[in-house]
């Protein structure tokens, strides 16, 4: 009975933080970062890169729900945009939870599969197999990767199923950082006419 509860909570604990998150509800915006390098703020985050050159750090958010500290950060380089999001003190079920459905969500808005979340209404979509979303997976040392190759619009919205509306290239990469106890998702866009290597393959935990 007791297991039965807590679990109903926790489905209940992802379902508010995925859809908060989603929408952008309950903000706030620090501006202080701007400026500051990108591989700074990684490592204030406790991960790990690459050298990055040209990117700086644009703004900063924050927010706290139902305990969870969510924070998000945007970069750029005058060309290509990257956004990153973490969030700490999650247990590993709470992350499973999370990186699941954010899975099932990015899903839904390229199929006629009703979307578990406001915001995202399901709906008829005759998406070629070239714009799909690909997905796939990689393990480093004790952490699972899973990486998005997307397309955006001009608006950096997923979801383009036609050449004419595509404006940029996206990678994307979801984890949960068991060091930090802290899910990591990062987008990088960049031009789709650019030549480019993705960055999010460059981050790692810890």
């Amino acid at each position: 009975m007791f297991s039965s509860a807590r679990s109903i909570y926790m489905r209940r604990l992802i379902g508010i933080i995925v859809l908060f998150i989603g929408a952008g509800a309950f903000m706030m915006i620090h501006q202080g970062g701007s400026g500051s390098s990108l591989e700074s703020y990684f490592e204030s985050q406790g991960l790990s890169t690459a050298s990055i050159d040209g990117f700086n750090i644009e703004s900063t958010e924050e927010d706290t729900l139902a305990g969870v500290k969510v924070q998000r950060a945007h970069a750029s380089n005058g060309e290509e945009e990257l956004q990153t999001k973490i969030i700490s003190s999650a247990d590993s079920q709470l992350a499973k939870g999370y990186l699941g459905d954010r899975k099932r969500e990015i899903k839904s808005i390229y199929s006629d599969t009703p979307a578990p979340y406001a915001g995202v209404p399901g709906r008829e979509v005759n998406c070629p197999q070239q714009f799909q979303p690909n997905i796939s997976r990689k393990q480093v040392d004790n952490t699972n990767y899973t990486y998005y190759e997307l397309f955006a619009d001009q608006e950096l919205n997923f979801g383009v199923c036609s050449k004419e509306n595509i404006k940029y290239k996206v990678s994307m990469v979801t984890a949960y950082c068991h060091d930090t106890s802290s899910i990591l998702e990062i987008k990088h866009f960049w031009p789709v006419n650019m030549n480019n290597k993705s960055i999010v393959e460059q981050v790692r935990c810890g």
